[in-house]
């Protein structure tokens, strides 16, 4: 349910998407599907051929367009928004992570830096999400 509503605002808004993003998240996917193809191939022993390709060019570019779109439109929520991130909601999201890897907070804050401004940008998209899902 949330999902479609999420993917329905996204959708929905009016925003543009530029080429060359587009372009450049078509060629990341693409990468990462030929890297895994070849993979998988190595791995099984079969040759896969490109007409064996589990994707279509046209599937790759409308999944390289949606993530680019989702992207701008998450940016500008948490712009017209003026979502922040505290200090506390930072630890305790290295908190809860340190929970759920079995680890220290001080290995998260090794490994994500003393400051934890690594995590500040996942914080800001899960606000972005849930104020359009009603969350």
């Amino acid at each position: 349910m949330k999902e479609d509503i999420f993917e329905k605002f996204i959708e929905e808004s009016g925003i543009a998407v530029p080429k060359d993003r587009v372009d450049a998240a078509y060629d990341q996917l693409a990468l990462e599907i030929t890297h895994a193809s070849h993979y998988e191939s190595m791995m099984s022993g079969t040759i896969l051929m490109p007409d064996d390709m589990p994707f279509s060019v046209e599937d790759i570019r409308e999944t390289a367009r949606k993530q680019v779109k989702t992207e701008l439109v998450l940016e500008e929520v948490i712009r017209k928004e003026n979502f922040e991130v505290t200090a506390e909601e930072l630890e305790a999201e290295a908190k809860a992570m340190a929970e759920r890897q079995q680890t220290t907070v001080e290995d998260v804050k090794r490994f994500f830096g003393e400051d934890l401004s690594l995590l500040k940008k996942d914080i800001l998209l899960r606000k972005a999400i849930g104020f359009i899902t009603g969350i």
